[in-house]
C-alpha cells in the first residue's frame, strides 16, 4: 500500500526526464516492445535501444544514461535497475529515484522521428528529381522504395501504419467468450483462417498467459495477446510480426 502511494504521487510529478535508456530484456518476446511502450508513457524518456543482454556493448552503454533491464548483468560495470516485465509501483519507484540524480540537461541530445517509407520517399523525390529526367526518377525510386521497405524490415521497422495491417477482414465485433482462453483463441483463429500462424501459436499465446499472467492487457477492454516468435509461425509470416 505504501508503494502503491509513493509511486501515485511521483507520478503526479509528471517527471519529464531527457535520459536516454538502454532497455535490456532476457528474452525477444514481443512483452519486450510493450514494457519500453510502458515505460515512455510513464516516464516520457528517449529509449536509444531495446536489446538483448549479450548485445550490450561498451560503446552502446555510451549512448545511455541509465540502463534499465529485467535481468541481472553481471558483466557490465555501469550502473542499471533491474525491474520487472509487470513494471510495478516498486520497479517504477526504483527508476524514479535514479532518474532523479541524472544530470541529462548538459548531454547532447538526439532528436528521433520515424518517418514512413512513404514519407522518406517523398523527400528523396524532390531531390532525385532536379537531377535526373522524369523515367529515370521513377525507375530509381522504385528501386529505394524497396531497398528502404527491406532495411525496415531488418531492423523491425517496417515503416508501414498499423492500419495497413489492421484490416477489415482482420476484425470481427460482438464475440462472445467465456474466459480469456477462448478470447486469445478466438482472435487466434482469425490469422489462423489467414494463414499468418499455425495453430501451435495459438496454444503458446494461452501457455505465456497462464505462465504470465495478464501482462499484455493494456487497458480496460484492450489487451494485446502474443507469444515469442518460434511455435506456430508459417513461413509467410513476416519477422518484423511476432505478435498474435
Amino acid at each position: 500500500m505504501v508503494l502503491h502511494i509513493c509511486a501515485a504521487i511521483e507520478r503526479r510529478k509528471n517527471l519529464k526526464s531527457l535520459a536516454r535508456i538502454i532497455l535490456v530484456c532476457g528474452d525477444r518476446s514481443g512483452r519486450n516492445l510493450l514494457l519500453g511502450e510502458r515505460l515512455k508513457q510513464q516516464f516520457r524518456f528517449d529509449i536509444v535501444h531495446i536489446l538483448s543482454p549479450h548485445k550490450l556493448s561498451e560503446r552502446l552503454m555510451e549512448e545511455a544514461d541509465l540502463i534499465i533491464s529485467t535481468v541481472p548483468l553481471p558483466h557490465i560495470d555501469k550502473d542499471y535497475v533491474i525491474i520487472s516485465h509487470m513494471l510495478s509501483d516498486s520497479d517504477y519507484l526504483k527508476i524514479h529515484s535514479k532518474l532523479r540524480f541524472l544530470d541529462c540537461e548538459t548531454k547532447p541530445r538526439r532528436i528521433l522521428r520515424e518517418f514512413s517509407t512513404e514519407e522518406l520517399m517523398d523527400k528523396y523525390r524532390t531531390v532525385v528529381s532536379k537531377y535526373l529526367p522524369i523515367a529515370a526518377t521513377d525507375s530509381l525510386m522504385a528501386d529505394l522504395k524497396k531497398a528502404t521497405d527491406h532495411f525496415f524490415r531488418q531492423n523491425n521497422h517496417t515503416g508501414r501504419n498499423l492500419c495497413e495491417y489492421l484490416t477489415e477482414d482482420l476484425i470481427r465485433v460482438d464475440v462472445h467468450c467465456k474466459d480469456y482462453r477462448e478470447a486469445i483463441r478466438a482472435c487466434g483463429n482469425i490469422l489462423l483462417q489467414t494463414g499468418a500462424i499455425e495453430n501451435d501459436y495459438i496454444d503458446a499465446m494461452i501457455e505465456c498467459a497462464e505462465a504470465n499472467g495478464p501482462y499484455f492487457v493494456l487497458s480496460k477492454g484492450f489487451a494485446i495477446p502474443h507469444a515469442s516468435t518460434g511455435p506456430g509461425r508459417s513461413g509467410d509470416w513476416d519477422e518484423s510480426n511476432s505478435s498474435g
